[in-house]
């Protein structure tokens, strides 16, 4: 992917790691639920044949990324970043995932699952994002977990298909 000198390589070096986790705290540091591991825990996956961080670089910035992990013919992005507002006219969002999509595809896999896409609510920009490459989301809610199970029920009703 050579495309108005956006580059995408294998984040391999402790450098393009540390540079691609400080792209993922800062995307995520708003965002409340999201949980960002330690960079260790990207460097160890960077060892297994089964994970792959990549990133997308422009001039030598870090535009964009992702974690995926493969498993018995499905892939799975753990996670993904990308400066969407600051290079709005590279599209580094498209990119990435296209990347992700093209990755998965040269590892035979037979799905990409996008890992925690949110919450089946009409103002989820991510999701609808994510649902214009194609394909349906198969969670059930499993974000609504109440003790009193009343409350469960209502919220499954509430935002069922």
């Amino acid at each position: 992917m050579e495309k108005k000198g956006i580059s995408c390589r294998e984040a391999t070096s402790p450098e393009d790691i540390h540079r691609y986790h400080q792209l993922l705290k800062n995307y995520y540091r708003l965002k409340i639920r999201r949980f960002v591991p330690d960079e260790t825990f990207f460097q160890k996956l960077s060892t297994s044949s089964n994970a792959r961080n990549v990133i997308i670089t422009y001039k030598d910035k870090v535009i964009g990324g992702y974690t995926c992990i493969y498993n018995q013919g499905n892939a799975f992005l753990w996670f993904s970043a990308f400066k969407r507002k600051t290079y709005i006219h590279l599209h580094p969002d498209t990119m990435t995932i296209w990347q992700a999509l093209s990755d998965a595809q040269e590892q035979d896999a037979q799905h990409l699952h996008f890992m925690d896409a949110g919450l089946p609510l009409k103002n989820n920009l991510y999701r609808e994002f994510i649902l214009g490459f194609g394909g349906k989301p198969v969670t059930k809610f499993r974000w609504f977990r109440f003790y009193p199970k009343v409350i469960n029920l209502l919220l499954h009703w509430l935002y069922k298909d």
